[in-house]
């Protein structure tokens, strides 16, 4: 799960929301998983950060070796 805020301030009204609603639920967060106030994350092949998304290094450099196909069967 992720939450994203504008700010500091909302970013904590927005968590505690979620966790009650978590709580209502009755859904419980393994504390050991869980990342909090994070300024960067990496999320299914992506960072994101300062306002910004880009594509994991490691996943670009794949893409980038991998050779062009050369006949219809082959895309």
């Amino acid at each position: 799960m992720t939450i994203h805020s504008k700010d500091f301030e909302s970013h904590l009204e927005h968590i505690s929301i979620v966790l009650k609603r978590l709580s209502i639920a009755g859904l419980k967060l393994k504390l050991q998983k869980c990342t909090w106030c994070a300024k960067r994350i990496e999320l299914l092949g992506h960072i994101v950060e300062n306002n910004s998304i880009s594509m994991e290094p490691k996943k670009i450099s794949i893409i980038r070796v991998r050779e062009a196909p050369k006949t219809v069967k082959q895309l």
